[in-house]
């Protein structure tokens, strides 16, 4: 994998992380069941692309 693309999967894998991380902790607090499911998928496909750049 080349290292632009490399980085360009690092870098949409710690901000999906850290934006799904973020929205899931405030939909669980103001009871939107809805938006949390949302921010655990986007969470979850974060490290998924965390694991994909740091494992190539």
């Amino acid at each position: 994998m080349k290292l632009i693309q490399k980085n360009f999967i690092l870098m949409a894998g710690v901000i999906s992380t850290v934006l799904g991380t973020a929205f899931l902790i405030h939909s669980f607090i103001k009871e939107i069941y809805w938006l949390a499911v949302a921010s655990a998928v986007l969470m979850i496909l974060g490290l998924i692309f965390l694991a994909i750049a740091f494992g190539d």
